[in-house]
This record gives C-alpha cells, sequence and structure tokens, in this order.
C-alpha cells in the first residue's frame, strides 16, 4: 500500500474557471441546431433540383445565403443562451471540495468514484478538466500544477503516458486553416470574376455587346469596370465564394477550443464572409435582368406582337434608358422577323431618311444583319425626321434576325 501513489488537493472551482472551461465547449442544443439547418438545406436543394420549373433567380443561391444567415444567426442566439444561463450553472456545481486520486479510484470529499466514471475529460496547452457527476467538475490550472500530477491523471483517465501538444498534434490542421486563410482572402478578389464567366458562359457574345460599360463600386473599396451591365446580374453566383471563409471559420472554431488561437482567421472569416454577401447580394441598384412581362408594355411602340418567352435586360432608368430581349427559341425569333417584314413602320437602314441614321443602334451586330425603326412619342411618328421645335422623347429600336436580339434605346432630343 506504501508504494501506492497518491494526490490530495482543495478544488476551488471560481466563476472566472468555468467560463474558461464554458469557451471549450460546444452545445449539444447548438449541434441539433446545425443538423436540423443541414436537412432542411438538403431539402431545399433536392426540391430545386427536381423541381421542373425552377424560379427565375438562382433558387440554390437563395437557399444557400438563407442557410448561412439562419447558421449564423443560430450561433449568435446560442452565445446569448449561453451568457443568461452561465452563472445559474455555475451557483449548481460544487464550488470547493477536496479531491484525492490514488492507483485505484478518486474521491470527492467522501464519495468514492472509480475512474471509468470519468466524463468530459479535456486538455489543452493550458487547463484541464474533467466531470465525475452532473454537480462537480474537477478543473486544473497546467500552470499552476505539479506536472506529475497532470500525467498521473492522464494514465489513469486517457490511458496516455504522454501528452502531445496541441500545435503538434494537429498540425496538418492548422496547414489547413493557412490555406483557407488565402484562399478567403483570395475570394475578395475574385468576388468580380465570377458573374463576368457565369454571364459569358450563359448569354451570346452579340448580347454582351450591346451593352456599354459601367463602373461597380461598392464601400468605394472594390471600383472594376464590369464588361455589360448584364454581368452584374449575375453577381449573386459569387455568393458560393463564400465556402472559403465558412470553411475557416468552422475549423478555427474547433482548433480555438482545444487550445490554438485563431483570433486572425476568426476576424478574416467574419470579415470576408459580411464582405462577400454584401457584394453578391447588395447590387440591386446595378442589377439588369427585369421580368420580360414589362416587355410587353412596349409592344404598342414596337408596332408588333412579341412573343410570350424571352430573356429581357434594362438599364437602370435615366434620361436614357437601354434594353433588349433576346430570344433562344428560334420559333420566337421567326415570329418577330415575320412580324417586322410585314410591318411598314421597320425597314433596313437604306430604307430610312438620311437624317435618321445618326439615331440608330450601331452596337446591334452588322447593319446588313439589322431591321430598323425610329419613334417619335412626342409627334407620335414613326421614321420621320424631326421638324417641330421643342422637346422630342425618341425610341431607337433595332432587331438583329441573325443573333435575335431585340434592342430598345430611349432617350431625349432638344430641338
Amino acid at each position: 500500500m506504501k508504494n501506492e501513489k497518491e494526490y490530495k488537493k482543495i478544488i476551488e472551482l471560481s466563476y472566472s474557471d468555468y467560463k474558461r472551461v464554458r469557451k471549450t465547449t460546444f452545445p449539444l442544443y447548438l449541434k441539433k441546431a446545425l443538423i436540423v439547418l443541414g436537412i432542411f438545406l438538403v431539402l431545399a436543394l433536392l426540391d430545386y433540383i427536381f423541381d421542373e420549373k425552377p424560379s427565375e433567380h438562382s433558387a440554390i443561391i437563395t437557399i444557400l445565403a438563407g442557410g448561412l444567415v439562419l447558421s449564423y444567426l443560430t450561433y449568435i442566439i446560442t452565445l446569448i443562451i449561453n451568457k443568461l444561463l452561465l452563472k445559474s450553472k455555475y451557483k449548481k456545481l460544487k464550488n470547493l471540495f477536496n479531491i484525492s486520486l490514488n492507483d485505484k479510484y478518486l474521491m470527492i470529499d467522501k464519495d468514492i468514484y472509480g475512474y471509468k466514471n470519468v466524463s468530459n475529460y479535456f486538455e489543452n496547452d493550458y487547463i484541464l478538466y474533467f466531470s465525475v457527476d452532473k454537480r462537480t467538475l474537477v478543473y486544473f490550472d497546467k500552470k499552476k500544477e505539479d506536472e506529475k500530477l497532470i500525467n498521473f491523471i492522464r494514465l489513469k483517465i486517457i490511458k496516455e503516458k504522454e501528452y502531445v501538444e496541441s500545435k503538434t498534434k494537429y498540425k496538418k490542421h492548422l496547414v489547413i486553416l493557412n490555406i483557407l486563410f488565402v484562399l478567403s482572402i483570395l475570394s475578395l478578389f475574385f468576388v468580380n470574376v465570377i458573374p463576368s464567366v457565369v454571364a459569358k458562359s450563359q448569354l451570346p457574345e452579340a448580347l454582351l455587346k450591346v451593352f456599354p460599360e459601367t463602373k461597380l463600386e461598392i464601400l468605394k473599396i472594390f471600383k472594376e469596370n464590369i464588361d455589360s451591365y448584364l454581368i452584374i446580374d449575375y453577381y449573386e453566383y459569387s455568393l458560393l465564394l463564400i465556402i472559403f471563409p465558412t470553411a475557416l471559420y468552422i475549423l478555427a472554431l474547433r482548433l480555438k477550443r482545444i487550445g490554438i488561437k485563431c483570433n486572425w482567421s476568426i476576424a478574416c472569416a467574419f470579415i470576408t464572409s459580411v464582405l462577400i454577401v454584401f457584394i453578391s447580394l447588395g447590387y440591386d441598384n446595378y442589377k439588369a435582368r427585369s421580368d420580360y412581362k414589362t416587355f410587353f408594355e412596349k409592344k404598342e411602340i414596337l408596332n408588333f406582337e412579341i412573343p410570350k418567352n424571352g430573356m429581357y435586360f434594362k438599364v437602370v432608368e435615366d434620361k436614357e434608358m437601354l434594353s433588349a430581349a433576346y430570344f433562344k427559341n428560334g420559333k420566337d425569333a421567326d415570329i418577330i422577323l415575320e412580324e417586322i417584314k410585314n410591318n411598314n413602320n421597320w425597314g433596313k437602314i437604306y430604307d430610312l431618311d438620311i437624317e435618321l441614321h445618326d439615331y440608330l443602334i450601331n452596337s446591334n451586330g452588322k447593319i446588313d444583319d439589322c431591321y430598323y425603326s425610329i419613334y417619335d412619342e412626342t409627334t407620335n411618328s414613326y421614321d420621320t425626321p424631326i421638324r417641330e421645335n421643342g422637346n422630342h422623347i425618341i425610341y431607337s429600336m433595332s432587331y438583329n434576325f441573325k443573333n435575335n436580339i431585340l434592342v430598345i434605346i430611349k432617350f431625349e432630343e432638344y430641338v
């Protein structure tokens, strides 16, 4: 019996010690909330994938954005709940007790426990703690404790004679953390690239040339020349880049829980994710695409019936307005061409008075491939040179039967 090792100590669990313990835990109800959120996201994505008529505005992007916001809100609410309940949980624990540890068992005051009864064992480079029942939390500050006692606890509880430092044990995780850190920063540089790539892959080059270049300024941080207004319509796809700061945030929290400082990574994840969300979803003032139904309002100006299907784009209206409809369906394009050919208000460039040539749209392809019409709303006349003094509202219209693009430019002319 004399050869048996035995350590005795008075444990005084302070409120600050308990807060350090709580910072290393991941609340069970938060886990459940995130599991429910994950199930919701999977079902929503499956619903989108098998939906025969998915929403015109990207449902996947909306789901991902909603899921991201919901997860952040869940985390924030959980932190608030934890803070409110922290003192009440602390008061339920034993704040002062005697502990005795030997080769066979440990004793809390007069209660004896086997080492198999120990739960919630946790150790990092700074602290070590474990529970023996619901009311007893045994806490050690490793900087203040005898190393022999710490080694004895490890040997009895986790059956390991050597303790590996966190930075050595999680070396691969730290490499991944650094990679995600770099990718999160780089994502801010690629946030303007994705909408350009998506737009150019989905839209014909001729349509991109119809619209002028514009400068997009967000928070006066990003000043980029966008190829055309149409690309701005696909900015929501850049939200996909948020996967990098989100992964960085999750990994940084996990490493912080085991005692590795990751404050810079957490700050980087938060800042980059906020900027990506703001840029991706905060472009409403620049958004180009509109509901195609609004194009029907112009059929009286066009002076012919237009198909029910099409992709309609519009530049933000100011003194001038530029709008275009793209008809991917060949039958719809044939209907428009037939309507124009039988319409006296539409013709080739050589059918128009030379005085009207200055109003023609030059960006809608080759002149020989286009039909034109000039409408003066003030005088309610087509293809007629301006003779009356005053303010005239002019609609310059063109249809290119090679690329199936119908363009309307509205502007004011003072004579």
